[in-house]
C-alpha cells in the first residue's frame, strides 16, 4: 500500500482555465461594447439627416396649413349665395342649350291633328330634361280644342294637357278658333300604359 503524503497547509488548486475563460469572456464583452459605440455613432451620425428631414417637412406642412387656411378664408368672404345663384342660372341654360327642338317640332308635327296651327311655343325645360311647353294654337273647327287635347292624351311623348284659355274668332277674322295649352313633354321617355 502507497501511503501519499501531503504536507501542504492548503491544497494546490489549478486556476489557470479559470481565468482563461474570465480573461476570454472580458475581451469578448469590451469587442461588444466597442460595436455598440460604433453603431451608436453611425446611428446618430445618419439621425440627423433624418431629423432634418422631419424639421423641413413640418415647416412646409405648418406653411401649407397656414395657405390652406387663407384660401378657406378668401372662399367664405366669395358671396356663396350669389355663386349658387349664377349656377342655377347657367345649369338652365345648359339644359336649354341641350333641348333638341327638331325632335319636338317633329314630335308636334306628329300629334297635332291637321287643321290645329301652333303659333307660340315656350318650353320650360327640367333638370331631367323632360319640358313643360306653353303652347298657343289656331284651330279652323270649334272642336279642334277638344281634338288636340285627345291627340296629346294618346302620344306617348306628351302628358297632362291643360288648356287654360280659348277665344271664338271675332266676326271678320279669318284666325280662328285661339287656345293656350300647358302639356308635359317627355323627349327619352315615353309614358307607361
Amino acid at each position: 500500500m502507497t501511503v501519499s503524503l501531503n504536507f501542504a497547509r492548503r491544497p494546490f488548486r489549478d486556476n489557470r482555465p479559470i481565468v482563461a475563460t474570465i480573461g476570454a469572456a472580458l475581451l469578448f464583452g469590451a469587442l461588444l461594447l466597442a460595436l455598440n459605440i460604433r453603431d451608436y455613432y453611425v446611428f446618430r451620425a445618419s439621425s440627423a439627416g433624418t431629423l432634418a428631414e422631419i424639421a423641413r417637412l413640418n415647416a412646409q406642412a405648418s406653411r401649407t396649413e397656414e395657405l390652406a387656411a387663407r384660401e378657406r378664408s378668401g372662399i367664405a368672404a366669395v358671396k356663396l349665395k350669389d355663386l349658387q345663384t349664377q349656377s342655377t342660372i347657367l345649369n338652365a341654360l345648359l339644359r336649354e342649350r341641350d333641348f333638341s327642338w327638331s325632335l319636338l317640332l317633329t314630335r308636334l308635327e306628329h300629334a297635332l291633328p291637321d287643321d290645329v296651327y301652333l303659333t307660340r311655343i315656350s318650353p320650360g325645360v327640367q333638370v331631367s330634361g323632360d319640358a313643360t311647353l306653353t303652347l298657343d294654337f289656331v284651330g279652323k273647327a270649334q272642336d279642334s280644342i277638344v281634338r288636340t287635347l285627345s291627340s296629346f292624351a294618346r302620344d306617348p311623348y306628351f302628358s297632362e294637357p291643360v288648356p287654360s284659355s280659348e277665344t271664338d274668332p271675332e266676326k271678320g277674322s279669318p284666325e280662328g278658333f285661339q287656345f293656350h295649352l300647358t302639356v308635359q313633354y317627355r323627349p327619352t321617355q315615353e309614358k307607361s300604359s
